[in-house]
């Protein structure tokens, strides 16, 4: 399989988990693995209170990175 094809299919997995699966056992567990790492990359990167707290951004970001 093609590593772009690979790569769009993780991003969008992870994307949709993060950002969607609020109620979910995989998004609540992602979320709690990966939260204490978007917090600190979303401020160093300039993003209000509000914002580093946002997780449809932070997921945004983490896919728009790679």
């Amino acid at each position: 399989m093609p590593w772009l094809f690979q790569q769009g299919l993780s991003c969008s997995t992870f994307y949709h988990f993060y950002a969607h699966d609020v109620e979910g056992a995989v998004g609540i567990a992602l979320r709690g693995a990966v939260k204490p790492l978007a917090v600190p990359v979303m401020v160093v990167m300039g993003a209000t209170e509000e914002e580093s707290q946002d997780d449809v951004l932070f997921a945004k970001v983490a896919v728009g990175c790679p």
